[in-house]
């Protein structure tokens, strides 16, 4: 007979090598911990034994009372009763004397086990008896043993001694308190999860699984912040400056790499220490000025006016940027074209109009009270990134060129700013949170009035579901105008045109807007002569 020996040394003590008298002497405690485990179930009927394998002795998925009812033709109540009673008949017979051996194996396999286990363990556990003659066919002696030995529950991909949810609160409280000041070295962690019970070898794998920290090469950190506070955490792991392309890669996770830029300017524990390096300022390292900056400065050194050829040639050879990208700040809000072809700085006193009205700027819509500007909830906006907002929008708003904005909502007060090239608002995170928005809805940001904003959330399902004149509704959110009107009439005036425009006017304001994605949601067909003629008479502008 071939017996493995791996199988009773996880009830037993090691057997020290091949010798036979240690080896007859682990089988012969095998061959009594499994007459043990019939002891513990004899005479139980079916009914007992599907309550006692299906309920008490599950790890995971449990039977549910009304499925075992119907199984054996009993009420709930007296299946609950049933599991009462097998549950106590076992654990009588579990304490008499005759099954010493059981409980002592259940001892070391707790022991083994620990506080915490993965459940592929579990399948390498029964892989072991199922080889085993001695064991193979008696498929309650592994539950049997990690029962008495726990109870265990399954928290995701681990078995966790009762109660679990104990165990899991104070996991991540050791390791809060580990990480938060910042990363560690890995090893660290080892100490406090030792002195709750939990291996060493699963001490990774069950970090992870807490969900709220990351492993970085040899360092933990807490990794529930937004993606500034994770660009920290690799900056400070690195220790050196990193392009953002570099920082995204370390941070691993779906957003617009343009954010980070964003985040960084806005941020004051960032600076940028060259064209497209950044570090932490606390590192002390000198800072490189934008290209905003630098194309102020060079106006400066001329008396305040320079010419365009000039500051594109000076910028271009200074710091090997190209000329569209020169041109292309020169052509933002930061500076004045004057008619004599030179460039100015913009003051805060300057007055700005943007070169597109709002009811033609792309996402824009009038709601009942202000314009709204839809923004799709994304993972760059679950991760707590803001957003670019179009210029007509910000001058909606109040919002001029060097200023900075703090406007009340229901959910707080929401930071909008315009340091540079595009305005911005700040994270919208928590307001989709508390709107229950998820990953594919739409957040539509209202300015109600004076330093005021209202969110109206549509949902995804919503927008899937609709079609035609009622998607297009939902799209430009006249849905939260209920004033009783057509669908048409209440999209005509989200789009800034009279209640009266006729389809070909809505037609062109979509075009003339770039949203030709809305236009499909028009009907096809114009409906009568005087349709067709008033959209002739616009065409021709009578």
């Amino acid at each position: 007979m071939r017996e493995n020996l791996a199988t009773t040394d996880l009830v037993s003590p090691s057997l020290g090598g091949a010798d036979s008298k240690a080896r007859q002497a682990a089988l012969s405690r095998l061959e009594a911990l499994v007459a043990a485990n019939d002891r513990l179930i004899a005479k139980l009927d079916e009914r007992y034994l599907a309550v006692l394998s299906s309920r008490i002795l599950a790890l995971g998925e449990k039977a549910t009372l009304q499925e075992l009812g119907t199984r054996f033709g009993l009420t709930r109540e007296r299946i609950r009763q049933v599991e009462v009673i097998v549950e106590k008949k076992v654990r009588h017979r579990l304490s008499s004397g005759d099954n010493k051996d059981f409980r002592d194996a259940s001892l070391r396999f707790q022991d083994q086990l620990g506080l915490v286990f993965p459940t592929d363990r579990l399948q390498t556990l029964q892989q072991l008896l199922s080889e085993s003659e001695i064991t193979r066919g008696h498929t309650l002696l592994l539950p049997l043993l990690i029962w008495s030995a726990g109870p265990y529950e399954q928290v995701g991909d681990f078995f966790v001694r009762a109660p679990a949810e104990k165990v899991v609160a104070q996991s991540r409280k050791v390791i809060r308190a580990l990480t938060r000041r910042g990363p560690v070295e890995a090893g660290e962690a080892s100490e406090p999860l030792l002195r709750l019970g939990i291996k060493g070898e699963f001490h990774r794998r069950w970090i992870l699984g807490l969900g709220e920290f990351r492993f970085l090469d040899k360092y933990l950190a807490s990794w529930t912040g937004n993606l500034a506070d994770k660009a920290e955490i690799v900056l400070k792991i690195r220790g050196c400056p990193m392009n953002r392309e570099d920082i995204s890669a370390e941070i691993g996770e779906q957003f617009n790499i343009d954010s980070l830029a964003n985040r960084f300017s806005d941020d004051p524990r960032f600076c940028r220490t060259d064209l497209s390096h950044f570090g932490l300022k606390k590192w002390g390292l000198a800072e490189y000025s934008s290209i905003v900056d630098e194309l102020v400065a060079e106006i400066a050194q001329k008396g305040g006016e320079a010419s365009a050829e000039y500051l594109v040639s000076t910028l271009t050879s200074k710091f090997h940027v190209s000329a569209s990208s020169v041109k292309s700040y020169l052509a933002g809000p930061r500076f004045i074209g004057t008619s004599r072809g030179t460039i100015l700085v913009r003051t805060e006193q300057e007055p700005f109009t943007p070169g597109r009205k709002i009811e033609l700027t792309k996402r824009c819509y009038r709601l009942k009270t202000g314009w709204a500007y839809r923004i799709p909830v994304d993972e760059e906006l679950l991760h707590g990134s803001g957003r670019t907002l179009p210029s007509a929008f910000a001058a909606e708003i109040a919002l001029a060129p060097l200023k900075r904005l703090r406007l009340a909502s229901q959910y707080g007060v929401i930071p909008v700013s315009w340091p540079a090239q595009q305005p911005s608002i700040g994270s919208l995170r928590t307001v989709v949170e508390k709107l229950g928005g998820v990953l594919g809805d739409y957040v539509f940001v209202e300015y109600v009035s004076a330093s005021r904003l209202r969110f109206i959330l549509t949902k995804k399902e919503m927008i899937e579901r609709a079609a035609g004149l009622e998607r297009l509704v939902l799209e430009t959110c006249a849905s939260s105008v209920p004033d009783g009107s057509e669908p048409l009439q209440r999209i005509a005036r989200a789009l800034g045109l009279d209640a009266t425009a006729s389809l070909h006017a809505i037609r062109r304001r979509l075009e003339t807007r770039g949203e030709d994605d809305l236009l499909p949601f028009l009907p096809q067909v114009l409906g009568g002569d005087e349709d067709a003629i008033r959209d002739l008479l616009e065409l021709v502008g009578g």
